[in-house]
């Protein structure tokens, strides 16, 4: 329902994870949404298109309520409970041309999983993977009155008008959007499909892996994380010749595995240590005439939400699970910084003893891993004498 997020979600991020700095994907240019009998259609130009392209003329569909179908697969998002949710894919894959008949003896299935086992982390390398990613980055329930929509944002718009008025609609006793009960018209349902003379006709090999799409999933499942050892032989694509299937497999083991010639460096990476933490929270407990983007930010980074523990944890470690962040992600530096509003909220001794400790703790990190986390130095203007412990070198030389 948001086109957009495709460009930067799916396309962009992907450029990011392969260690390459573009080409980017093309910008979009033009959006357009509109209701038919069964959902919503969502049309998009983005650069180098016209508007005879499919993605325009046809579109992507929404199927009411809660389903996307792009013409090879289906996704319905199934509510479990408030806080719970439960992504269901269907997909086929076209059988290149020339390869038919392909007899499958199976169908495979399997639970893809969301975090990394190794480092806990959330899986980003998949394609509905980096969507779960960014429903889970909201938090378990989202305070909707917070929101910014924008005009990419008008599906979205029109998706929740429409349940409220198939909540109204209910309440008559009558039918919601999309609810078919004539059998013989229920047999089977034509549905817009942008894709729709490649995925009847075929395309042949050659042709596929030069897709822009298409050529992704020759020997992958893009859009989630598979059992490897039950279901290697389904995602390699058995139709094509082990050597085919081998050639690619190899040229995408030698990108995977190319490091790049450069380091990453994260910076101004945050931290704050927990005695800093917990006075933020008294002030904020106190109440008073408080800066609100103050009460707002930290009010939440300080509740108890899932979300929240895990960022003020992630806050307070600078030491050994924060290494493992960088090696996971392949950040080589980071440049630590003490997060906002730091210390210039407090009265001047209170200020000047809490910059003190905070470079302290700092200095005593950065002498752990010297190689890895460079950090600026904190200070209390207007507080004399106040690098009396630590010095800038003893922060690294970038402090």
């Amino acid at each position: 329902m948001d086109p957009l997020h495709f460009e930067w979600m799916h396309m962009n991020w992907s450029v990011r994870l392969k260690d390459k700095g573009g080409p980017y994907s093309p910008r979009h240019l033009k959006l357009a949404f509109e209701e038919f009998d069964y959902g919503i259609v969502y049309r998009r130009i983005r650069e180098g298109m016209s508007e005879e392209d499919p993605m325009w003329k046809v579109g992507r569909v929404c199927l009411w309520p809660n389903a996307l179908f792009t013409g090879d697969h289906f996704e319905w998002r199934v509510p479990i409970d408030d806080e719970n949710t439960l992504s269901v894919t269907w997909c086929f894959s076209r059988v290149p041309k020339g390869r038919e008949p392909y007899v499958q003896e199976q169908i495979p299935a399997w639970r893809g999983p969301v975090r990394d086992a190794d480092t806990g982390r959330l899986i980003s390398s998949h394609v509905m993977n980096q969507d779960f990613v960014a429903w889970v980055g909201q938090g378990v329930i989202p305070d909707r009155t917070h929101e910014h929509l924008g005009t990419s944002d008008t599906g979205i718009i029109m998706m929740r008008q429409r349940f409220l008025k198939d909540i109204e609609a209910i309440a008559r006793g009558e039918d919601p959007k999309a609810t078919v009960r004539d059998p013989e018209l229920n047999r089977c349902l034509t549905l817009p499909i942008a894709e729709r003379k490649n995925l009847v006709e075929g395309l042949t090999l050659e042709e596929l892996a030069k897709h822009p799409l298409g050529s992704g999933q020759l020997n992958d499942y893009v859009f989630r994380p598979a059992s490897p050892q039950r279901f290697a032989r389904h995602t390699r694509k058995p139709w094509a010749s082990p050597s085919e299937c081998d050639l690619i497999v190899a040229k995408k083991k030698i990108t995977r595995d190319r490091k790049p010639g450069y380091l990453r460096i994260a910076t101004e990476e945050a931290f704050a240590p927990p005695e800093l933490l917990a006075r933020w929270k008294a002030i904020i407990e106190r109440g008073g005439n408080l800066d609100p983007g103050f009460v707002d930010q930290w009010g939440y980074f300080l509740g108890q939400s899932p979300r929240a523990l895990g960022i003020a944890s992630r806050l307070q470690d600078i030491g050994e699970q924060r290494i493992r962040d960088m090696d996971s992600t392949g950040i080589a530096r980071q440049i630590l910084s003490l997060t906002n509003p730091g210390v210039q909220i407090f009265d001047a001794a209170t200020g000047a003893a809490l910059a003190i400790s905070c470079n302290d703790q700092l200095a005593e990190a950065i002498g752990k891993h010297p190689d890895r986390s460079p950090a600026l130095q904190r200070s209390r203007r207007r507080i004399p004498r106040l690098r009396r412990r630590n010095s800038t070198a003893e922060c690294g030389n970038w402090g």
